[in-house]
């Protein structure tokens, strides 16, 4: 198991948890609805209280030019025309 918190660059409350040795998204959400900074805390503080997994897990922000971005469906930006 290889974790990364994937951040997204253009709407900052946006963050995945993702297992680089297998690709699988652990957790997805926003700060807003899904309160996630502390949902990975708690899943990242539940692997280590049982030695799961000990290693120190960076944050890495991307944007829409990483292919990832899509693939994680980050939000992009405002839908809505004003015009």
């Amino acid at each position: 198991m290889q974790l990364i918190i994937y951040g997204n660059g253009t709407y900052e409350e946006e963050k995945a948890l993702v297992d680089v040795s297998t690709g699988k998204v652990l957790l997805q959400g926003d700060w807003y609805h899904d309160k996630i900074d502390s949902q990975i805390e708690g899943y990242l503080k539940a692997l280590k209280s049982y030695d799961l997994y000990t290693e120190d897990v960076p944050t890495q922000w991307i944007d829409p030019s990483d292919s990832l971005f899509n693939k994680l469906k980050f939000y992009e930006g405002d839908d809505e025309d004003f015009s």
